[in-house]
């Protein structure tokens, strides 16, 4: 403080003092103004030249990206998307304070923010301009926005589509790299697996090869050893033998000729005997040859009759062929139907857990909406209570100047918080009500993909009854000329399948047909087998053959026809699945009608609380204004009492420390960015409160200084008691 003086001199160093204060705080204040005006007009500039170089692509790279394949295209679009992105946010990062938030243009949803403050920037710069050319320059500025802004728009949903694109493929990519990665694994384990058995069939091998060579060193052993015992005992029995027979050779020689002497008469009387029976014998030889002329005679016949027969069942064998391929094309054809069933039942349970997916992602964007509102409603209570508290508080008029807490502090930050409230409402609603779209569009997209599948599978099933229909006419007419018409007219009899019978008719009808199929070919094969019996009694041992042959034919259709109605079975099973999924996704979008249904009603409520809470805030804002009129109507000349401020009052360090909080909170994902953005701007706004409060303090002083002078003049003593008043 200076050091007052009396007279004149005092109350004119204190009138230069005040002015001189006047002229900084105004010269201050339009250095700020400056200031933000170059601070704007940079970032616009900045926002201007990078939504030109989004939306107007060179020359060149169009020609080149025209040349190029779809993939390579989207690939170039990509990186230059993520260039431009990449140069926007690094000149963003220079104006943080004019602009908040790292990458504002990064999302689509802050580009929206973005777009609609410099809207209504340019907005109020074209309410605020003078001249005419003023007005035009800002009109084309918001003409060019608004084309800016629709070429941005389509460009991020360009952008969304692509990086959908990209996910999809990137999730390909992953699964195939899991398959490889498991087949590597695979065959490095067969590998090893393979050089195991190698080296254990190379030592199995080594063993054998010393088995061997041992097996022939004994032979060679015993061979020896049974040439030595051989040569010992016959030298011993040759000595023996050449003993005896020395000795016994004499006798013989006298027993021979007696015995040559007997043998000849015998040999005379037998060749007598033996000229009769040859005699004999050339007659019985002329008999035979004539019998078996007569013989093959027969067996011409018979060789003649066997070919017919042969003939016969190769063409039967052939009639049996075509049937079998006819049976292994139906077989063929229901094990593709059978396929195509089975993918449908794929695709309709990964579209189930789409579903399920969707719901849960529903569901939590419901749970963060409901806390969203339920913490801006505790902001409310608290304001509401502060409010109570303030107009409980004893109030008196002031002399000459307001409070520090004016009455327009309070409606300018009651009425932020309305807007703030109002926008982040509309946000939800809108996010809601897209949400909603695109649920319903999804759901008609299942159910149209549905309806075709169904007409495919309809179309399909009536060719194939038609087929069935045809094949059991086909086969009549078959018996019919075959001479089986009892089994044709039994055939006949049996009904015609339509589209409005179950399954189990189906499949009864189809095992119906294959049994008396079986039957017919039966009773044929067995007529067959009793005409070619008594012409082949001979060949007992080749008939015995076939009849095993064919016998085992039969177990094996057997075999086949209870394959084919466990395969059957298993397809019913997996009908009845099917119509069990189609029971589950028809309960899951009941359940999602009912959700959504629940959801209007509770946005029913909340917009009438939101409503009543509106109406409750405007009428305290009335009552407010009312209390401010009587106070500035009450003219009581006495002093006023303070209002207790001290719980309302926070330092710059308590600031600081909510900033630092708020800092936390969003790193750990506990506040959304737009919420965390606007309280960084409030508490900004409360920590430059102390300035604006100085200023009004100097202006204050400087008016209490300019009426005392004019007081002063009048007299001096009023001067030194309002000098050491002022003290």
């Amino acid at each position: 403080m200076v050091p007052w003086t009396t007279g004149e001199t005092s109350v004119e160093i204190c009138l230069d003092w005040g002015r001189v204060v006047c002229i900084l705080v105004y010269n201050d204040g339009k250095r700020f103004y400056k200031k933000l005006n170059e601070k704007f007009k940079k970032v616009a500039k900045d926002i201007f030249e990078t939504m030109s170089g989004m939306s107007q692509p060179q020359e060149g790279e169009q020609y080149q990206e025209y040349s190029e394949d779809s993939t390579g295209n989207k690939g170039k679009v990509l990186d230059i998307a993520s260039n431009r992105l990449k140069a926007l946010s690094a000149k963003l990062q220079n104006n943080r304070k004019a602009i908040q938030g790292k990458n504002l243009l990064a999302e689509a949803e802050n580009w929206r923010v973005a777009s609609i403050e410099v809207k209504k920037g340019l907005e109020d710069a074209l309410r605020t301009c003078r001249t005419n050319n003023d007005r035009i320059t800002m009109k084309s500025a918001l003409k060019q926005f608004n084309f800016m802004n629709l070429a941005m728009e389509r460009r991020i949903s360009e952008n969304a589509d692509l990086y959908e694109e990209i996910l999809e493929h990137e999730v390909k990519i992953n699964h195939l790299e899991k398959l490889n990665e498991r087949m590597d694994e695979e065959s490095k384990k067969k590998s090893s697996r393979v050089t195991g058995l190698e080296k254990h069939v190379e030592k199995v091998n080594a063993k054998l090869n010393e088995m061997k060579n041992k097996q022939k060193q004994m032979k060679t052993e015993m061979e020896k050893v049974k040439n030595a015992k051989v040569t010992q005992a016959a030298q011993a029995e040759i000595d023996k033998a050449l003993a005896t027979v020395n000795a016994q050779m004499e006798d013989v020689k006298a027993k021979a000729e007696q015995d040559i002497k007997l043998l000849n008469e015998k040999i005379e009387t037998q060749e007598k005997e033996f000229q009769e029976k040859v005699a004999s014998l050339e007659a019985e030889v002329e008999d035979c040859q004539s019998t078996i002329t007569k013989l093959n005679i027969a067996l011409d016949n018979l060789d003649c009759q066997l070919n017919d027969a042969l003939d016969k069942q190769d063409e039967y064998a052939n009639r049996l062929d075509v049937t079998e391929n006819q049976s292994k094309a139906k077989q063929s054809r229901q094990e593709s139907i059978r396929e195509q069933y089975k993918d449908q039942l794929k695709n309709y349970k990964r579209e189930v857990d789409t579903l399920e997916k969707e719901l849960e992602s529903m569901k939590q964007d419901m749970k963060s909406k409901e806390e969203l509102i339920q913490t801006q409603e505790e902001k409310i209570a608290e304001i509401l209570a502060q409010l109570k508290g303030v107009r409980r508080s004893p109030v008196q008029p002031a002399k000459d100047f307001a409070a520090p807490g004016s009455p327009n502090e309070f409606k300018q930050y009651i009425a932020r918080l309305k807007s703030d409230y109002d926008h982040e409402i509309h946000m939800l609603q809108e996010h809601n009500a897209k949400e909603k779209l695109r649920s319903e569009a999804a759901m008609r997209r299942m159910t149209q993909e549905a309806h075709t599948q169904l007409n495919s599978i309809h179309k399909e099933s009536l060719v194939l009854l038609r087929a069935i229909n045809r094949f059991k006419d086909s086969t009549a007419a078959i018996f019919d000329k075959e001479g089986l018409a009892d089994i044709g007219h039994e055939i006949k009899q049996m009904q015609n399948l339509t589209t409005d019978e179950v399954l189990s008719v189906y499949v009864r009808s189809a095992r119906l047909l294959e049994l008396k199929l079986s039957q017919a070919f039966m009773n044929k094969r067995l007529e067959l087998k009793e005409a070619l019996m008594p012409k082949q009694r001979s060949m007992a041992p080749a008939v015995n053959s076939e009849v095993n042959a064919e016998i085992d034919k039969l177990t094996k259709e057997n075999e086949t026809l209870n394959e084919k109605l466990e395969k059957d079975e298993k397809y019913q099973a997996l009908l009845d699945r099917h119509k069990g999924m189609i029971l589950h996704s028809s309960n899951l979008q009941r359940e999602l009608k009912q959700l959504e249904e629940a959801f209007r009603k509770e946005m029913k409520k909340r917009d009438s609380k939101l409503r009543s809470m509106r109406g409750s805030l405007a009428e305290q804002a009335r009552n407010h204004q009312v209390l401010v009129n009587r106070l500035e109507m009450s003219t009581v000349p006495e002093e006023p009492e303070k209002p207790d401020i001290s719980q309302l009052k926070l330092k710059v360090k308590d600031q600081m420390k909510n900033l630092e909080m708020l800092q936390g909170a969003l790193k750990e994902n506990k506040i959304s960015l737009e919420l965390h953005t606007i309280t960084v701007d409030i508490i900004n706004q409360a920590m430059e409160v102390p300035e604006m409060r100085l200023r009004q303090m100097f202006e204050r002083y400087s008016c209490l200084g300019g009426c005392r002078t004019r007081k002063g003049r009048k007299g001096v003593g009023e001067t030194a008691g309002w000098g050491t008043s002022a003290e």
